[in-house]
């Protein structure tokens, strides 16, 4: 059924496979990046420990099968892992995570920060490529048909750039407003549950509403919760307790009085429960993180080439060029600030949810 499993050594494990040379050089790298995860690789899947005095451990596992890394909450890992056998395509991937992992890092921080790293890494570039290009001209001076060459294919590389920046402003403010409206059809449901509660009476009833109370107040707080792995996890938790409880004493309500009413109450909970899902879903998710990357490296690329033809043309336009990286910037990291749900200033205003809950009056 597979190979036994092997005592585990400090370093790497050998293995039969081709590669594995270059496989375990970037799988120690990510070692000092994040936490432990699990890497697919053929026969044997490598899976890595952090340890207390940092020194990597490589633990090889018999069989061809391994679950992928799954973790949650403080575990989580900086950024998404591909699930990839070892391959030219698998190599650049796993490298471009590392390239990209200091830009994320910033970004945690603060975007303020990311703005000025952004800024910093489009101008290296347009500086670097521009005394590139005045090397060129200097070696060589470059004739109408080389500059205009360069100008086509800079100007083709702005345009294509302008599309893919405009193409991620799309998505992320299409999952933005995903995130708003699922918060307005939460409170919605939450509000009419409570009133379908009141209408099947009884002491079941009167439960139901006092806990819903204390469910929308959790649901406020799940919206307005920063970027925080173990307090989401906590809110979660505490939201599925809930819904057992509530569900609990709604069975409670059809025993006792199988009729209409019952039934659109049990609707409208199932509605409510239905919504949590979709909420947690459209929070947890965002723009694809390879399009963002895409994004930024298309920017890097097109303000080298603008940067090469100032440089053949000797002409640097330093105010220009300012402002125009410094227009990308802003723009490139906005679409980050509203792709970010518990991050940034571009937040969703949990007031549906309020509203909701002040529509009740005071508790009795």
């Amino acid at each position: 059924a597979g190979l036994p499993p092997r005592t585990p050594t400090r370093g790497f494990a050998p293995g039969p496979a081709k590669g594995d040379g270059l496989w375990n050089a970037i799988l120690l790298s990510f070692e000092f990046l994040g936490p432990t995860r699990t890497y697919r690789r053929p026969g044997r899947p490598l899976e890595f420990k952090r340890q207390k005095n940092r020194i990597p451990k490589a633990v090889a596992f018999g069989g061809s099968r391994a679950e992928p890394w799954s973790g949650s909450g403080a575990e989580a890992p900086p950024f998404p892992l591909p699930n990839c056998r070892p391959s030219p395509v698998c190599y650049p991937t796993l490298m471009l995570d590392i390239l990209f992992y200091p830009l994320i890092a910033i970004g945690r921080i603060g975007l303020g920060f990311l703005t000025i790293a952004v800024f910093v890494i489009l101008f290296a570039a347009s500086e670097f490529a521009f005394r590139l290009g005045r090397r060129t001209a200097d070696r060589q001076e470059p004739t109408e048909s080389m500059r205009s060459s360069v100008g086509f294919i800079t100007g083709g590389m702005l345009g294509l750039f302008a599309f893919l920046l405009g193409i991620s402003f799309s998505l992320s403010a299409a999952r933005y407003d995903l995130r708003r409206q699922s918060v307005l059809d939460e409170a919605n449901a939450i509000g009419t549950a409570w009133l379908r509660a009141g209408m099947v009476g009884g002491q079941e009833g009167a439960d139901i509403q006092r806990i819903l109370r204390d469910y929308t107040t959790l649901r406020i707080a799940f919206v307005e919760a920063a970027t925080d792995p173990a307090l989401e996890r906590q809110i979660i938790d505490r939201t599925n307790t809930m819904q057992t409880g509530i569900w609990t004493l709604a069975v409670r309500v059809t025993e006792r009085a199988p009729t209409a009413i019952s039934a659109i109450f049990i609707a409208s909970i199932n509605d409510m429960f239905d919504l949590a899902t979709t909420a947690r879903r459209n929070f947890g998710h965002g723009v694809p993180p390879y399009v963002l990357r895409l994004v930024f490296v298309v920017a890097l690329m097109s303000v080298g080439a603008m940067g090469y033809q100032f440089g053949i043309n000797r002409n640097r336009q330093p105010i220009v060029s300012a402002l125009l990286l410094i227009t990308w910037t802003m723009t490139m990291v906005l679409v980050v600030d509203i792709d970010a749900p518990r991050a940034g200033s571009v937040r969703v205003d949990p007031s549906p949810l309020i509203w909701t809950l002040e529509s009740w009056g005071p508790p009795k």
